[in-house]
């Protein structure tokens, strides 16, 4: 946590360190007050200058010992979901990010919130990557929308699961949330 910072940006934050690879490569801030964050100037996250966005995943360290992802936009909705789920720290899956998931899981399913539909060019590109993604992981990937503006953060734990995993199914992607080992 950080109270006071040379950048006014980064006070009164929770700090989270991003680390890829055992490496940690950047970090992100969540403020911790809440306001109507599309009419507020301060940002509701802000990340480290030079953090490789398009190139790694929060969380991914742990996510990869799973045979099953879920991705969502930020640092706490992985902290709502567990250890099974990455962050894009923002909307968009780039090329890099296909790759890194297609190598490494047999599932899975996006989760933005509700927002990312209000855009068109971003939309059209998260298409394009679910559709990648669905033909290339064995036991498949879908879209996950949640109902009106639920935010994954701000949902209980076990009823975001039980959600995902009844959605997933109707789109006949299997999930399993199991250690590759196990």
């Amino acid at each position: 946590f950080c109270t006071k910072h040379e950048k006014n940006v980064i006070d009164h934050r929770l700090i989270a360190p991003i680390y890829f690879m055992g490496k940690m490569v950047g970090w992100q801030t969540r403020a911790i007050f809440d306001c109507d964050w599309k009419k507020c100037s301060v940002p509701k996250y802000y990340t480290a200058p030079g953090t490789p966005k398009k190139n790694i995943f929060y969380n991914f360290d742990n996510a990869v010992q799973y045979r099953s992802v879920a991705i969502f936009e930020g640092i706490t909705d992985c902290w709502r979901f567990g250890l099974e789920s990455v962050g894009t720290l923002g909307t968009g899956i780039s090329v890099e990010q296909i790759k890194l998931l297609t190598d490494n899981f047999d599932s899975g399913v996006l989760v933005y919130d509700p927002d990312v539909n209000e855009d068109e060019k971003k939309l059209e590109s998260i298409n394009k990557a679910v559709a990648e993604l669905s033909s290339k992981l064995k036991y498949g990937f879908c879209r996950v929308s949640l109902a009106g503006d639920s935010d994954p953060a701000d949902l209980n734990k076990m009823f975001l699961r039980k959600y995902i995993r009844t959605e997933a199914k109707k789109h006949n992607v299997k999930l399993y949330f199991k250690r590759k080992n196990e």
